[in-house]
């Protein structure tokens, strides 16, 4: 398969006719997911996630099981979301955005802190919290990191 005419690769697309539906299938869910769970993810969060007060804040639930059970859950879910965000860096999508969204579902060591510090960034902050207002909700309160002297 040397040739790279036009022959050879209408017969590589009429032999492997499932690859060119599953491409399809995938650019197609990088430009719709980005789009819809992103925003929904950062829309339903309080404009004080970010707050330092949150950060000794645990989830209560019940039953340790049920909240095992979440937590895997919503890890899985969100290590799905960064890794489909950087993907989405070096193709078309909202990839920054859906990192964001993955992330905040995800447990994990100095998560607020890093997620602060990458908010305070102009574009970032200015993009979220335009989604925000679409979705109807406040934009996210955070603080000025504090300068060195």
């Amino acid at each position: 398969m040397t040739d790279l005419g036009d022959s050879t690769w209408a017969a590589w697309i009429e032999q492997h006719p499932s690859l060119l539906w599953w491409g399809g299938l995938f650019s197609l869910l990088t430009i719709v997911l980005p789009l819809t769970i992103g925003p929904f993810v950062l829309s339903r969060l309080p404009a004080d996630y970010f707050g330092p007060h949150r950060d000794a804040e645990r989830s209560v639930s019940h039953h340790p099981y049920l909240r095992w059970a979440l937590s895997v859950l919503r890890n899985v879910l969100g290590a799905l979301l960064v890794v489909f965000g950087l993907v989405l860096t070096v193709l078309p999508g909202q990839g920054i955005i859906t990192i964001l969204a993955g992330l905040t579902l995800m447990d994990f060591r100095a998560k607020r802190r890093w997620m602060r510090r990458v908010l305070r960034r102009r574009p970032v902050r200015h993009s979220v919290d335009w989604m925000r207002r679409k979705m109807g909700s406040e934009p996210f309160l955070i603080e000025e990191e504090p300068r060195s002297a």
